[in-house]
C-alpha cells in the first residue's frame, strides 16, 4: 500500500465526488487504510467500519491509486436541457417583465428557440441554475417614471385615437393587476411598474 496520493487514470472507474482529501497517511489498521481530511485537519476515528470505507478500497483495488481531486472526477446525471442561448434569452426576458407567469415564461421560450419545458423546469432553471428568485416587489407609478412614461406612449403610437375605447368602470380582469410578485436576481429587490394605480 502506498503512503503517498497517486492521480486517478481517467479511462479507470471513478467515485462520486467528496468534500473532502483523502490521501493514504499511513499502513493498513485492521484491514483498512488510515485516511485523513488534510481540508479539514482531521482524523477519520480508529473503529470505523469497514463498509463506510468499501468504495474507496474497491477503487482502490481496481486502480492501485488514491483519487485526491475532486476536479477529476467524472460528471454524472442528465445534462441541462438549456443551452447558453437560452440562459440568456430567460435572463433578459424576466429583467425587461421581471412579472411574468410561468406560463408566459414557458410558451415565449418555446416560441424564441423552441426549447420546450414544464413549469417545474422553467421554475428550477430559473432558481437553481440562474439564481433568478420570485420575490414581493416594490411597486411604482409609471406615470412618475420618465423612462417608462414615454416607453408606454412609444407603444401606443401606433394605435388611432379613435380606435382606443376607454373603460369606465366596466367589468374586467387585468393580468398585470394579478402580479403580485417579479422576478429577480438572488440578492436583488424587484420593481414592478404599473400604468394606473387606481385602475378599478
Amino acid at each position: 500500500m502506498p503512503t503517498t496520493p497517486c492521480t486517478a487514470n481517467p479511462s479507470e472507474p471513478i467515485l462520486p465526488p467528496t468534500q473532502f482529501i483523502l490521501p493514504i497517511t499511513g499502513p493498513i489498521q485492521n484491514g483498512l487504510p488510515v485516511i485523513s481530511a488534510d481540508n479539514q485537519g482531521r482524523r477519520c476515528p480508529e473503529g470505523s467500519g469497514g463498509q463506510s470505507f468499501s468504495c474507496w478500497i474497491e477503487l482502490y483495488q481496481q486502480t492501485q491509486c488514491v483519487i485526491r481531486n475532486p476536479n477529476t472526477y467524472k460528471r454524472c446525471g442528465r445534462h441541462a436541457i438549456l443551452l447558453a442561448d437560452d440562459c440568456k434569452f430567460m435572463v433578459q426576458l424576466v429583467c425587461l417583465e421581471p412579472g411574468l407567469f410561468l406560463e408566459e415564461i414557458r410558451e415565449r421560450l418555446y416560441n424564441s428557440t423552441g426549447t420546450q419545458l414544464s413549469y417545474q423546469a422553467v421554475h428550477d432553471n430559473l432558481v437553481n441554475r440562474l439564481s433568478i428568485t420570485l420575490k414581493k416587489p416594490s411597486t411604482g407609478n409609471c406615470q412618475k417614471n420618465l423612462v417608462a412614461k414615454y416607453a408606454f406612449f412609444k407603444q401606443m403610437e401606433c394605435f388611432l385615437a379613435e380606435s382606443i375605447i376607454f373603460l369606465d368602470k366596466s367589468p374586467f380582469c387585468d393580468r398585470d393587476m394579478l402580479r403580485s410578485h417579479a422576478w429577480a436576481e438572488h440578492g436583488a429587490s424587484a420593481t414592478q411598474l404599473i400604468v394606473n394605480q387606481n385602475a378599478e
